[in-house]
């Protein structure tokens, strides 16, 4: 990978607020110029992200002395992402300190043509785009230009050693692929009968297909989330993962059992966000049901 000219950096607008910053004022890139500017695009209950920001907060941290800026903007893929509390909790879980853009009608993303969660958009000290990054991996690559822009803007800059973070980016492939409840998501509902908005009894299918979800019980399924109508509903999925996660909101507890072997139960409150299920060091396949209490909403599984 190479720095290339992709043209000036577009600007960072229509943001609900701001945190980390002064007073909550807003960050300005033409008030940057002089600097290298990394823009990351995230949500904190993407698990894509949350396997990147470890490595965009190490290069703020060791980097931000040398004249690296870094401005996280925080596009909602749900609409509990859209609170203000919600992304602060999240952005004090990741240890994040720069600043954070709330980007909650999109404006930023859709100005800069985005359409990833994560990307990353490298800027020089004249304000030009020189690197674009889209989804996980290559941050050895990323860094390595980083620091060959922090060198161009002040030859004299003395920098720290390399960062070391691990990359925890699956192979592509390598596991099932993220799964949505939510009817304007959903690809992998293995029946029986159709996935559609509203309320219905379902039924876990006789035999049923690797990489597919379904649901036994009462449910009413909207277009972000399904949950339970009445009492405890059941999800079932087929899997191939060592790390299994659940993004759920709502106040209630989670029953995990894998192959009919209870693992765990999860308690669920507070921020809504990204649970643990199942973790391991290695890719296993399986049938693990989760059995949900009335009261919570269930937005998606990923996998890594």
């Amino acid at each position: 990978m190479e720095l290339e000219s992709c043209g000036t950096a577009p600007s960072i607008k229509g943001i609900d607020s701001w945190l980390n910053t002064p007073n909550g004022d807003p960050v300005d890139l033409k008030e940057l110029k002089g600097n290298v500017v990394l823009v990351d695009f995230w949500a904190y209950s993407c698990i894509n992200c949350q396997r990147s920001i470890p490595h965009v907060v190490a290069w703020d941290k060791a980097y931000r002395d040398a004249g690296l800026r870094v401005i996280g903007v925080h596009s909602p893929e749900y609409a509990f992402e859209k609170e203000r509390a919600n992304v602060e909790a999240g952005a004090k879980d990741f240890g994040i300190t720069y600043p954070v853009a709330l980007d909650n009608t999109l404006s930023t993303w859709t100005n800069y043509r985005n359409r990833y969660w994560p990307a990353h958009y490298l800027i020089d000290a004249t304000g030009t785009v020189r690197h674009i990054s889209f989804g996980e991996g290559n941050y050895a690559a990323t860094e390595k230009m980083i620091r060959e822009l922090l060198k161009d803007a002040n030859p004299d800059a003395r920098l720290p050693a390399a960062t070391e973070v691990a990359d925890r980016t699956p192979e592509r492939g390598a596991t099932t692929p993220e799964t949505f409840l939510g009817s304007s998501k959903d690809v992998n509902f293995a029946g029986p009968g159709q996935y559609s908005a509203g309320e219905r009894e379902y039924q876990l299918p006789d035999n049923q297909k690797k990489d597919t979800f379904a649901l036994s019980g009462d449910w009413k399924v909207q277009t972000q989330f399904a949950s339970p109508a009445k009492q405890e509903g059941t999800i079932q999925l087929t899997y191939h993962a060592s790390e299994v996660r659940i993004v759920v909101a709502g106040e209630g507890s989670l029953a995990v059992s894998r192959d009919g072997k209870t693992l765990k139960v999860v308690k669920v409150s507070g921020t809504p966000r990204s649970y643990e299920v199942l973790a391991g060091n290695h890719v296993t396949k399986g049938n693990l049901q989760v059995k949900v209490s009335p009261g919570l909403q269930v937005y998606s599984f990923t996998f890594g």
